[in-house]
Formats: structure tokens, sequence, C-alpha cells
């Protein structure tokens, strides 16, 4: 018997080239995700004086508290919201959430404690929600079927978590 191959669905035999609102939109994405994942190279225990636990003082429950629920809490919410109150055009929007997640990782240093620390962090999981849920949804209007689109913005979570390992590598070998 011979073997039939079934093309594969939403796939083309052509090379995947993203497009350029695709690719603009999956490097703020990543440059978002690694202000996200910075924070666990940002603090050690025992605290050495450049990281940011000597400054503001946590105890490793309050850092698992910054880590995961302070972020996430807010996140849930706003990526809830903003799939149903998304604007037409979404790539200001998407862009605005990304900028603001990364900004707010400069404040960091100007907090005093933990409570203005999970602020902060709750603060940037509502605004970087917007940019997830307008990301896939761009995907899905304006890439096609194409799967290749999609795997090319979620990549994104990985590369921006890679580039904060190796800020925070890079950085505690400057002594930062």
């Amino acid at each position: 018997k011979k073997m039939v191959k079934l093309p594969t669905p939403g796939v083309t035999s052509a090379a995947f080239r993203p497009s350029p609102s695709l690719t603009c939109l999956t490097g703020l994405s990543a440059h978002s995700q690694m202000s996200r994942f910075l924070l666990p190279y940002l603090v050690a225990f025992p605290p050495a004086p450049s990281n940011l636990n000597y400054a503001v003082p946590l105890s490793p429950s309050e850092y698992g508290v910054l880590a995961g629920v302070a972020f996430t809490s807010l996140f849930v919410v706003g990526s809830l919201a903003s799939s149903s109150n998304a604007p037409k055009n979404r790539r200001p929007y998407a862009v605005a959430s990304g900028l603001v997640t990364s900004a707010l990782v400069a404040l960091y240093p100007l907090c005093g404690d933990f409570r203005s620390l999970a602020a902060l962090r709750s603060l940037q999981g509502l605004a970087s929600s917007p940019l997830n849920t307008v990301g896939y949804t761009y995907v899905r209007d304006n890439e096609g079927n194409d799967q290749r689109a999609t795997s090319f913005f979620s990549s994104s979570v990985y590369v921006g978590g890679g580039l904060a390992s190796l800020a925070g590598g890079l950085s505690r070998g400057q002594g930062l």
C-alpha cells in the first residue's frame, strides 16, 4: 500500500516569516516577561548588599508572595477584563501595557517595605495582562490559521525568562 501524506491544518510549506507587527509585539512581550521574571534574580537568602532584599528586608515567605501571588492576583483579573474591553486597534494598548510593565521594575528600589513591593508587583501584574490577551488576539485576527505565529508569540515567555536569568547573572558578576 502507498502511504498518503495529509496536509497539516494551518501550516503552509513556505518558510515562516513573522510580520513586522508580530515581531515587534513578540519582542515587547519578551521584554515584559523579562521584567516579570527579574525578581528572583534580585533576591537572595542571606542577602548581599547588591540584593533587593538587603535594602528592603524580606522573609522567604514574603518573597514567595511577591514572586507569585502579588503578581498573579491582578494579572488574572486584568486578563479577564482586557479580553472583553480591548479596543479595536489593539497594538497601542499592547505597547502601553508592555512599556508600563517594564517601567515598574525601575521603581523596585524606591520601595521601602514589603507592602509597597507587593503593591508594585500587583500593579505590574495588572499592567502586563493586556499584552498577553492582546498578543494572542492579534495573532488570531491577523496571522491567519498559521500555528507557527502562535508559537512564535508564545516563545516570548521563555525568551523573557532567559533574558532575566542572563541579566541577573551578569549583574551579580558585576557586583550590581
